[in-house]
């Protein structure tokens, strides 16, 4: 049957303005690719993408990780989107920069030069996520890089599927041109997800530098689009549906229970603010 059909109405609000608004895809969504949660229960809140391997559509299993990784334990914020079997990976090409002091740091993208100084910071860790937090709020770099610091390093990764970024920095965060480039190793199998603590074991340790908020998942094919509403597919209920996901519309990004830079260019109709006036 088909679920919703066009419906833009939610449990919470996903979609900023009910109007310009494409559902051009009904496709069938099975639990096969949702893990069971603490309450045993194969569901998963409003918001997730919907994407598509090998002819076959899953929730996009895609996540920021919340911890340091420890031994063959990984955790991400939302890990219910992935089952037992998939293999991780580090989606975006990516590069690191180190600062080096508190001064000023410059980047050259695109023929645009951007500088910052971290004015307050202590040391090359303040340093380090001061510089993250203002280039990230550039919309001008946002659409091409996201910094992710972790110590006195700032890692650089540029979006999904895109070809990679060639830039320029200089100053506190040293001096050269560089390019991301994507990661080629596995990060791992998970074998089971621990009900008390969230946490993917993998079936080896970790593999790879995973700095906090960096963004592992399953590669896809294709991302279609967002699903606005819950799902419950636990035995006994509902266990499969076809499911509208819509790919233009104008969301609200803290709503979804995950969002990159990468969506920009797979659901290049989708519009994605933390506010609409």
């Amino acid at each position: 049957m088909f679920v919703r059909y066009g419906s833009t109405e939610a449990e919470k609000a996903i979609i900023a303005y009910p109007r310009n608004i494409r559902v051009p895809y009904h496709v069938y969504m099975t639990g096969k690719h949702i893990s069971p949660n603490k309450e045993g229960r194969r569901a998963l809140e409003e918001g997730h993408f919907v994407s598509k391997k090998d002819g076959v559509h899953r929730f996009l299993p895609r996540s920021r990780v919340t911890t340091t990784p420890s031994g063959n334990r990984l955790k991400v914020k939302n890990p219910y989107v992935f089952v037992p079997g998939d293999t991780l990976q580090i989606l975006n090409p990516r590069t690191e920069l180190t600062a080096f002091n508190v001064g000023e740091a410059t980047l050259i993208l695109n023929n645009k030069t951007i500088k910052y100084t971290p004015v307050g910071a202590a040391n090359t860790v303040e340093a380090a996520n001061m510089i993250a937090i203002y280039f990230n709020s550039l919309p001008e770099l946002a659409m091409y890089l996201e910094f992710i610091p972790s110590g006195d390093k700032l890692f650089v990764y540029s979006p999904i599927g895109q070809p990679p970024v060639t830039f320029t920095h200089s100053g506190s965060i040293g001096g050269a041109t560089v390019t991301t480039a994507p990661e080629t190793t596995p990060i791992g199998t998970i074998q089971a997800i621990d009900i008390e603590t969230e946490e993917f074991i993998l079936g080896s340790n970790v593999v790879g530098t995973l700095p906090i908020n960096s963004i592992v998942g399953v590669p896809q094919d294709e991302v279609l689009g967002v699903y606005t509403h819950s799902v419950d597919y636990t035995a006994g209920g509902i266990t499969s549906q076809h499911i509208g996901v819509i790919d233009e519309a104008k969301i609200y990004k803290l709503a979804l229970p995950h969002y990159d830079n990468s969506l920009v260019y797979e659901c290049p109709r989708l519009h994605a603010r933390e506010v609409w006036s």
